[in-house]
């Protein structure tokens, strides 16, 4: 049995991989890597060489070996890959699969070139038709870090412009698409039975709203890029993701109507009810009026003195 390991992530990049007996860390220039480290006795800092895509090349543990994928990015030995492999991407030694997205860790089998399990943004979504197909089996040119949607490769790049501009869109794409899938699993309750009850689910509802990740920003520059080199190919636009937000708001505030709907139909039949116990009460008080009055009638016309 494998030992857990907790991923944790910087800028949407995997940083540190903890296990019990060790820390692994990795080392970037933008999105580039440069180098992995452990927290091992007499461990020392393992260099990167990668290419144009961020895919391991070669390291200073091994320099004369030179590590070669298929366009899947597939690797026989996999065991001997270090920490990241294709397009920079982190892998699964064990099993030989990467593991996309952060915290979602969809697995792709480079060998099999697929994924080995559906794309929940499939098919009508930003996933495509094929819920298993990788970069629209074409990793030539794109790459697919979320494990969700594929990209265009940066080309040309100019003092890492175009990798810093990269940067910014995949991460803006990957908070768009956790905030989208957050209001996604936002649960409006059932019919409450009680003013309080209203009351509590609504403080309630309001805080798991607040609780929605940011929602994300891009710089202009980067936004026309995304534009330029993106288009058709972010997970949600901004627009969807408003809609989105929208659409869980009026929820909230559908459901404060109901609350003071219901309200006022509590007041209204609080008001009925203190009316009719107003009108029982004077009917009683008449009707003992009536009885007295005619005690009364009935001693005067025995010749009883009324006392």
């Amino acid at each position: 049995m494998s030992e857990s390991k907790k991923i944790f992530y910087m800028n949407g990049l995997p940083l540190n991989i903890k296990s019990k007996n060790a820390t692994q860390t990795l080392f970037r220039s933008h999105i580039t890597p440069l180098a992995e480290w452990q927290d091992e006795p007499d461990s020392t800092t393992k260099l990167y060489s990668t290419d144009d895509s961020a895919s391991i090349l070669q390291t200073s543990a091994s320099p004369e070996q030179t590590i070669v994928y298929t366009p899947y990015g597939h690797r026989p030995d996999a065991s001997a890959m270090p920490l990241l492999g294709f397009n920079g991407e982190l892998l699964n030694t064990a099993i030989g699969f990467y593991l996309l997205g952060i915290g979602y860790h969809r697995s792709y089998s480079p060998a099999h070139m697929r994924f080995s399990c559906p794309d929940s943004m499939s098919p009508f979504g930003g996933g495509g038709i094929n819920a298993y197909a990788y970069c629209s089996n074409d990793p030539i040119n794109k790459i697919d870090p979320s494990g969700h949607v594929n990209l265009r490769k940066a080309i040309g790049n100019f003092f890492g412009r175009k990798e810093k501009l990269t940067q910014q869109v995949n991460i803006y794409n990957t908070e768009t698409e956790a905030r989208a899938n957050a209001i996604g699993r936002l649960k409006f309750p059932d019919q409450p039975k009680t003013s309080q009850d209203y009351h509590l689910t609504s403080i309630k509802m309001e805080k798991n709203m607040e609780k929605l990740p940011q929602v994300p920003t891009l710089s202009g520059e980067a936004e026309k890029y995304r534009d330029k080199h993106f288009k058709g190919e972010s997970p949600i636009i901004a627009g969807v993701l408003s809609e989105l937000a929208e659409e869980a708001s009026k929820k909230l505030n559908a459901f404060r109507m109901q609350q003071r709907e219901f309200e006022k139909k509590g007041e209204e039949w609080r008001s009925a009810a203190r009316i009719k116990a107003h009108e029982e009460q004077r009917l009683k008080e008449e009707k003992a009026r009536e009885m007295r009055d005619q005690i009364r009638r009935e001693r005067r016309e025995n010749g009883v003195r009324h006392p």
